[in-house]
């Protein structure tokens, strides 16, 4: 456990977002989408000093100092476990729907994390609240 990034930072597709290069350009699929947001524990929630649709941060360390940042809106619910975050992969800056719209969640995940697997889950992250 890292002190300074002390959750489990987990993303990936939601249910209507089977493919992103696809479903980002749907006007119809955008009425699902959230853009971007957290699942946060009510444990985790609470612990942080976040209430349900609060602005958040998510921030990670993406080595030599440098810290990404990716501003969120809480959805705090029990489906995630303490001390674990999920956040959808999808959001685009590019798709004209606003419900698509969103920062892409590469841009704060760690370079030096696994390039083999592609696996870009369970390195540490924080939550700060806007």
């Amino acid at each position: 456990m890292d002190k300074e990034f002390p959750l489990i930072f987990t993303q990936g597709k939601v249910v209507h977002h089977w493919q992103h290069t696809y479903t980002n350009w749907s006007s119809y699929l955008s009425n699902f989408s959230e853009g971007n947001f957290v699942q946060i524990h009510p444990e985790t929630a609470k612990s942080h000093g976040i209430d349900d649709s609060d602005i958040i941060y998510i921030e990670t360390n993406l080595g030599k100092g440098n810290i990404g940042r990716l501003e969120a809106r809480a959805k705090v619910t029990k489906t995630i476990m303490p001390g674990v975050i999920f956040t959808p992969s999808h959001p685009y800056a590019a798709t004209p729907h606003s419900g698509n719209k969103g920062t892409s969640i590469n841009t704060i995940i760690p370079g030096y994390w696994d390039k083999t697997s592609a696996q870009y889950n369970g390195f540490g992250c924080r939550l700060v609240k806007a």
